[in-house]
């Protein structure tokens, strides 16, 4: 039980709650550094240890995946933002680095030859967990904090919830031994939970996932999960009548403001532009500028992911995205068909919601991760053996390990010195030591996406009433334009921050230089409805009402729903 492959499979299940307290970004970093540092682990762990020979397999899912993630690296040759495809945005996380740590624990996995229904008790257990303390966040602190907890999103907590109901499903009379209040209380936290969630995609697909499932096989539990299902509605239903602010009203609003359109459409657009190769690994955003869809609201303006598997996909890999997307889907048919029983229906609901999430919903880290573990425990045909004692496997699993701890190392040294630098900022004002150490470590990550949300978050505080803030908006102002300006020229290919640093140089009263990045972005696309819409700011900023009025009219003429254009218009008449 207590044997160094246990340890180090039971390790991996601490992932969702691995999260340190910090600024900025508490929630990623620390996931990502720690697959990366518990692959490593388990590749040199197991190397020089003296086993008997045994054969690793690997099944179709499994070698579309690695595929995929091999023609990603190789997509570097032609995408414009090698550091993001590598270390993906910095918002974000799952880049090429990342997905490789997750394919090496799930090869690792293999080796160890778990008991794979053993490791979906601990699945099932690890989310039942997640689902307390989810809900226990929500009610000691707020719902909006419940949201924000351990993973940092409510659409990735969601999927692992949700998830979590399916496997109850599937597992739960014989992981619990037909114990009714066990079983019946997983089901219950979780479906609670995901309904405060608020995830439509979520709430919608394990409810339909349940009842899917079921129907195809035990009777007995898909009478249970019409009641459920009912149950679920009837809470909404409650909620929505005798409270002001319910799940049921929040569903509705967000339907009625349905964004995911102009995202799949500016996706759609971008791979017609290079269906062949794509735009590379993470280079969806310079696909997204170049096809930019100007009906997009201000806060979806510059998209670097197609809330869509398939679109992500097809855009930035090209026709070999699809035909990875075709594998997996074949692949994952033939394994269902292959089941059994409550089995196979148990998959079937799995792989519907997973399939709906994966619809509409971006993957972050954590969903990423619940995805490896699923396909570990579903398993599949072998279709490729090699020895693990194989000198050439041995040999790269040391030279991965080192390249994984290497890189795990400068991002956690990256993160710390962002981290000072804020913290400087605001406490003492003393940061440039800091900042300049961390612009001389090598770029393991995105340093624009760091540099952009440092910027981001210190807006609101220079805002405030606070003596202290004050004191200190006009060095950081004049930091953020001195530093920006080394840093943009080889980073211009990133629209999001042009357009930040044109808002500095606005504070810095520098209109003629912030006019000049505001048109390289229009230079690439003239359908940036937000560029028109800053550079009419920038006009009335210098008094020249007319070519104000005229870029609001622009703004109009491509997108009539801006927000509140039709007011603004009003004031030049």
């Amino acid at each position: 039980m207590f044997s160094l492959s246990n340890i180090w499979v039971y390790g991996l299940l601490i992932f969702p709650f691995f999260f340190i307290t910090g600024i900025p970004f508490p929630y990623i970093y620390p996931k990502v550094i720690f697959i990366e540092v518990w692959a490593a682990i388990g590749l040199l762990l197991f190397t020089f240890k003296k086993e008997e020979d045994k054969k690793i397999s690997l099944s179709g899912i499994e070698l579309t995946f690695i595929g995929l993630t091999l023609f990603g690296f190789l997509s570097l040759l032609w995408t414009e933002d090698i550091i993001a495809g590598l270390f993906g945005p910095f918002w974000r996380g799952t880049g090429l680095v990342f997905y490789s740590a997750l394919i090496l624990a799930g090869m690792v996995f293999k080796e160890r030859e778990f008991d794979k229904e053993l490791f979906a008790k601990f699945v099932l257990y690890a989310g039942t967990a997640v689902s307390i303390i989810l809900f226990c966040t929500a009610i000691f602190d707020s719902v909006g904090q419940m949201q924000k907890n351990l993973m940092g999103n409510p659409n990735a907590s969601s999927m692992w919830v949700g998830t979590t109901v399916l496997l109850n499903y599937l597992y739960g009379e014989k992981i619990f031994k037909n114990d009714k209040f066990k079983i019946g209380f997983v089901y219950l936290i979780n479906i609670v939970v995901v309904l405060m969630l608020g995830s439509r995609s979520a709430i919608f697909g394990v409810l339909l996932g349940l009842l899917i499932g079921s129907f195809l096989g035990n009777k007995k539990i898909f009478k249970r999960s019409v009641y459920i299902t009912l149950g679920a509605t009837g809470l909404m239903l409650a909620q929505y009548f005798l409270m002001k602010e319910s799940v049921l009203k929040n569903l509705i609003i967000r339907s009625k403001q349905f964004y995911r359109i102009d995202i799949w459409d500016g996706a759609l657009h971008s791979f017609l532009a290079k269906p062949f190769l794509g735009y590379g690994f993470h280079g969806l955003i310079q696909g997204y500028w170049e096809n930019y869809t100007s009906s997009l609201i201000v806060k979806h303006a510059w998209n670097d992911n197609a809330h869509s598997l398939f679109l992500n996909l097809a855009a930035e890999l090209g026709l070999f995205g699809i035909l990875g997307f075709i594998a997996l889907c074949y692949f994952f048919g033939k394994e269902l068909l292959k089941k059994e029983g409550a089995a196979k229906s148990g998959w079937l609901g799995i792989l519907f919601y997973i399939g709906l999430y994966s619809a509409f919903q971006p993957f972050y880290v954590d969903s990423s991760l619940l995805i490896l573990f699923l396909v570990l425990v579903m398993g599949g045909e072998e279709i490729v053996k090699f020895s693990r004692n194989n000198l050439a496997w041995k040999g790269t699993k040391v030279i991965l390990s080192i390249f994984l701890l290497v890189i795990a190392f400068y991002q956690y040294s990256l993160m710390t010195l962002a981290n000072k630098t804020r913290h400087d900022i605001v406490g003492k004002g003393n940061y440039r030591k800091t900042w300049n150490k961390f612009m001389k470590t090598p770029s393991f990550l995105d340093k624009p996406g760091v540099f952009l949300e440092i910027s981001n978050q210190m807006r609101l505080p220079f805002t405030a009433a606070g003596a202290r803030f004050k004191v200190l908006q006009k060095p950081f102002s004049s930091f953020m334009v001195n530093e920006y300006s080394e840093v943009i020229k080889e980073w211009e290919h990133r629209p999001r921050s042009l357009e930040n640093y044109s808002m500095w140089l606005v504070r810095r009263k520098k209109m003629d230089d912030a006019l000049i990045y505001l048109d390289k972005i229009l230079k690439r696309s003239d359908r940036v409805t937000k560029a028109y819409y800053n550079k009419a700011h920038v006009y009335i900023m210098k008094k020249d009402y007319k070519t104000a009025k005229e870029n609001l009219l622009k703004v109009k003429e491509l997108n009539p729903k801006f927000d509140n254009i039709d007011k603004i218009l009003s004031r030049f008449k």
